[in-house]
This record gives structure tokens, sequence and C-alpha cells, in this order.
């Protein structure tokens, strides 16, 4: 073979590796991760086993969950198979400790309307090794002007259709945590206050009731 055949070869060569690896490169650069659900993940703030016609109420304390990957209160409960069971939770304005406890302050008209909160539910059977998201949703406060029962509920503003909406602490409804095995249901809760320097995050209450 010539020279200049040899020369041409080579370069011809040269050129389809150039545009496979230009090719591969393109793929490579188009291929999309789906994004990290960092709260399905992410160690709960506490765990329950509910008995059946069993509740169980956990609250933050403060605002420090806001600072975590997942941005939420995270509470995992965990029902024997066959049951039902609904997980709510909302923001709190929480009073001074004392030995009887914690009690939960009322929001004000003022703050009723500066208040936004995110509900998420998961699940996650007994034979499976991580959570699957079943509803999510986002809320705002709506102040209720009744002369019997002054209060602050809340109107959802996206996701998937939930209950509790009387009352600052939506939530979803289970039919059934499976017949075999039982089923631990995570709920990641924050809430937040608006305010001249943006959203403030506030302190948290989780709820979680088995039906039987």
């Amino acid at each position: 073979m010539s020279t200049s055949r040899l020369r041409f070869v080579v370069l011809a060569s040269a050129v389809a590796v150039t545009a496979a690896m230009l090719s591969v490169g393109k793929a490579s650069a188009n291929i999309i991760f789906p994004p990290i659900d960092w709260c399905a993940i992410a160690s709960a703030n506490a765990t329950k086993t509910l008995a059946p016609s069993s509740g169980y109420m956990s609250a933050s304390g403060d605002a420090s969950y806001a600072k975590t990957l997942c941005g939420r209160y995270v509470v995992d409960f965990y029902l024997g198979p066959g049951h039902a069971g609904s997980f709510r939770g909302g923001g709190a304005y929480l009073g001074p400790v004392t030995p009887q406890g914690q009690s939960v302050l009322p929001f004000s008209k003022s703050a009723c309307a500066l208040l936004k909160e995110n509900v998420t539910l998961y699940s996650r059977s007994l034979v499976a090794t991580s959570f699957t998201r079943v509803a999510s949703g986002a809320f705002k406060g709506t102040w209720v002007d009744d002369p019997a029962n002054p209060r602050c509920e809340v109107t959802q503003t996206s996701g998937e259709p939930a209950q509790g909406l009387t009352t600052v602490w939506p939530g979803y409804y289970t039919s059934s945590s499976g017949v075999l095995v039982g089923t631990t249901y995570r709920i990641a809760v924050s809430a937040t206050l608006t305010t001249i320097d943006g959203p403030a995050a506030i302190p948290v209450l989780v709820q979680g009731y088995n039906w039987g």
C-alpha cells in the first residue's frame, strides 16, 4: 500500500473514532437522572408502632428540621397487617414546657394568613427496602370568621386531595396496611410563616392513628 493511501486510511479511521466518541459524549450528556427524594431516604425524627385503635402525636419542638437535606420533620408509623390509618401534620405554636407537657396554641388571624405547609405520605411494606410516595400536598392558612369559633384552617393549593382541611394539620387516610405483612407509613411535614425576609420555618406537629 502506498504511503499516501496509508495516510488516508489512518485519517479516515481517526475521523470515525472521533465521531463515535462525540456521539457517545452527546448521548451521555442527554442522560437525565431522576431527582433524589431526600425525605424518602432520610432517618426518621421519630418512630412509633400503632396498636389498633390507638394514636400518637409527635412535635418537632423547633424548626431545625428545615436545615436538613429533606427540609421536613419525618415520622414513621408502623401498622400491622389489615389496618386502616390516618396521618396528618402541620405547623404548630407550642407553649412552654411544663411537668404536664407542652401545650399547642392556636394561630392568630394575622399568623394564619402567613401560614404555608407541605405534607407528603410514603409507605413501605415489611418486605420492601425503600419508601414509595403515596400522596403529597401543599396548603395555606385560611382564617374562618365564625363568631362562635373563630379559627385557622387550611386550603389545599396543589397535590393529591387531602383530608383534615378544617384544621391546620391536613393529611391522608390509608385503607389497608396489607394482608400478610404490615406497613410502615412515613409522613414528612414542613411549615413556614411568610415574612419580609422570606419564608421562616416554624415547629410542626405530626399525628398518626390506627383505626383498627
